[in-house]
């Protein structure tokens, strides 16, 4: 189930990008980005508040935790997604300027850069867990 959903997200991600690529520059709005951010923060505030409230949960911590989801890292698919929206003006004039010999190598070099970075940052993020265990465990 797990690499179903996984392979759902890539899909979106790559059907995102082709349905905002255009050969023509268009004016980018922010306003965009600040209805994906409250539409967000609305959602992430709300279930906490009436979880808090209806008592389910305890501690206030949360619930202000809950009022930064983007930053906090909270939700992480909303985090990589705003990031390439704000990137999305200046990976569209780039991929215009480009050619077809240049794109290739471009994406090459992206499939082969990104697996061996994940693979990287995964054994940093074990790294400092178990960094992170020792210290506070002793």
């Amino acid at each position: 189930m797990k690499c179903i959903t996984y392979c759902a997200v890539n899909c979106f991600a790559i059907i995102t990008g082709y349905v905002n690529f255009s050969q023509e520059p268009k004016k980018f709005y922010y306003s965009k980005f600040l209805r994906l951010w409250s539409q967000v923060v609305t959602y992430s505030f709300g279930i906490q508040l009436i979880a808090f409230l209806f008592g389910r949960q305890r501690g206030i911590g949360r619930l202000l935790f809950s009022a930064f989801p983007i930053l906090s890292g909270q939700y992480w698919f909303v985090c990589c997604y705003a990031g390439l929206f704000l990137l999305m003006p200046w990976l569209n004039k780039f991929l215009r300027t480009i050619d077809t010999k240049e794109s290739i190598r471009f994406s090459t070099l992206l499939f082969l850069f990104f697996p061996v970075l994940a693979q990287w940052l995964h054994i940093l993020e074990i790294h400092l867990q178990l960094m992170k265990d020792s210290v506070y465990s002793g």
